[in-house]
């Protein structure tokens, strides 16, 4: 057990008969009760294992003494207090959130080798805090962590975190160094984005992703990019950072965008470059043509979108990566038809009515990649399909629940159905992000798909779907099994008649309001 929540035990019959003072509970400080709260230095009793949610908060302690015997500080467990100064002993392995949350007088905080779990704020709002020291033992930090810390001037993160998460240093105007250790993989969305006096900080070369304003920091001095990083979101790098000419913006490998007039013409990216930044050409009409050198992997979010003079292109075979949208709204990608659209055998877009919403997705058997940020509304489609053989590892994030995105992936993939070709059921079940999936099922040549909880009769001839049995005023879709609308049609009194231009033999997707089944025309 890591924490005993606020008011836990309050009014019960054990707690009206505690005495007035500090409240335990075996080995759980809970808190005080009566009006003689602490103030000054207050020391924890020797043995408390855990201290429990809120129960110093908006307390007038100055300090406090934690024994070794504590080994969880709970959700909010000091915030709001008039702490100044706390020494967080290593046999401490979680710190809840929001736990020193508001601690405006404090200036000084010792974290033991030995934390393991920093929670969400966990340090917000401590706006006299002017340096932080993250151990080596610290694996996991929370978003926000020391965001609105406007004190702050340095930052040490040890060798064992590996994600900065989203906005944790926001606002933290004042930072002018920072030390990240040498397992940081991921910098979270605007994590020193709003740190505007931020001069030096190392780039280990474990970091693989900057996300949205992750770095936005306009003063930076030599910044440099490992090779390991494969992906700079929006604005992830500023555009500002020294940058005196006009034109094509390179930092080491990498091209960020452009500074001045938007680029015309041909549009020729230098040799050895390796990744594009997320919209670094966002709606730039006037680029006719793009060469791209052999050295090219990545190619970012939206990087073309709106470029509409782009009719044709070239990818080089070296190419590892297309971002979600990054050829949206160009010449090419209007000119395609409707459907699941495809470069180098990735899944980059899908156009047509509604978007990938609504419609069955089909991945080719070929696919090599799907973009980080494709956004996949498990609640709003119908079907989703693989046809791949040897499913490739993709990121827990790709599919998410449009209803709340920070749900965790198990809960969103508990209600979806993923169908797989014959004999690789196992394969989807050990591969990273496909594992998710709580319901997979194999699909064969011959295989029906079933609307659960609903009879449904239909019958198929001469490419005339007609359905019985749905609900009065139900919307009915034909769909090929590449996921293209060729039909669709409102029952009325329990029977709908669609019209397609499918031959014999071809295989369907008819949906009928939210579920879906694979129909064979004959």
């Amino acid at each position: 057990m890591k924490e005993i929540g606020k008011n836990a035990f309050h009014n019960t019959g054990w707690y009206n008969n505690q005495p007035d003072g500090i409240i335990f509970l075996d080995n759980c400080f809970i808190g005080y009760k009566g009006n003689d709260e602490p103030t000054g230095e207050f020391i924890i009793p020797e043995g408390t294992r855990i201290i429990a949610s809120y129960a110093l908060s908006g307390s007038k302690i100055t300090s406090a003494i934690i024994p070794n015997s504590v080994k969880s500080i709970g959700t909010c467990a000091f915030s709001g207090s008039s702490i100044t100064s706390i020494s967080i002993p290593g046999n401490v392995t979680h710190i809840g959130t929001e736990a020193f949350y508001f601690c405006k007088a404090l200036t000084s905080v010792t974290i033991g080798n030995g934390v393991e779990e920093i929670g969400d704020r966990a340090f917000s709002y401590c706006t006299h805090l002017e340096n932080i020291d993250i151990p080596n033992s610290v694996t996991d930090m929370g978003i926000e962590t020391f965001a609105y810390c406007n004190s702050l001037t340095s930052v040490t993160i040890g060798n064992g975190v590996k994600r900065i998460g989203a906005y944790t240093f926001r606002d933290d105007v004042y930072v002018r160094t920072v030390t990240l250790g040498n397992s940081v993989e991921y910098i979270g969305i605007g994590a020193f984005g709003s740190c505007m006096f931020l001069k030096k900080i190392n780039i280990p070369n474990s970091l693989k992703r900057i996300s949205q304003a992750g770095l936005c920091c306009d003063l930076l001095e030599e910044l440099h990019i490992p090779e390991s990083v494969t992906k700079i979101g929006l604005d992830g790098i500023s555009m500002s950072m020294g940058y005196e000419q006009d034109g094509l913006i390179y930092l080491d490998n990498w091209l960020l965008g452009y500074k001045g007039n938007k680029p015309k013409g041909e549009l020729v990216i230098a040799e050895g470059t390796i990744g594009i930044m997320d919209r670094a050409f966002w709606e730039c009409s006037d680029i006719t043509s793009i060469v791209f050198p052999n050295s090219m992997k990545y190619i970012g979010r939206e990087a073309f979108s709106g470029c509409k003079g782009i009719t044709s292109f070239n990818i080089p075979n070296s190419v590892t990566e297309i971002g979600y949208r990054a050829f949206y709204n160009t010449g090419w990608y209007n000119n395609q038809p409707d459907g699941i659209l495809y470069l180098n055998n990735w899944l980059v877009d899908y156009k047509g009515e509604g978007g990938v919403m609504y419609h069955p997705l089909v991945i080719a058997e070929d696919t090599k990649g799907i973009p980080y940020f494709f956004y996949i509304y498990l609640p709003y489609i119908s079907q989703i399909i693989s046809k791949m053989k040897n499913p490739f590892p993709i990121d827990n994030e790709i599919f998410y629940n449009i209803e709340d995105p920070r749900d965790d992936e198990t809960d969103v993939y508990n209600n979806f159905t993923l169908y797989v070709p014959a004999g690789t059921i196992e394969k989807y079940k050990s591969t990273e992000g496909w594992k998710n999936f709580k319901n997979i099922e194999e699909f064969g040549p011959d295989n029906i798909v079933t609307i659960p909880s609903q009879t449904i009769k239909f019958t198929v001839h001469d490419g005339i779907i007609t359905v019985e049995g749905a609900s009065y005023n139900e919307h009915l879709s034909v769909f090929t099994i590449d996921g293209n609308l060729i039909g669709s049609a409102v029952c009325h009194n329990g029977t709908a008649s669609i019209a397609t231009n499918l031959t014999s033999g071809s295989i369907a997707i008819l949906k009928i309001g939210n579920n879906a089944i694979k129909i064979i025309l004959k």
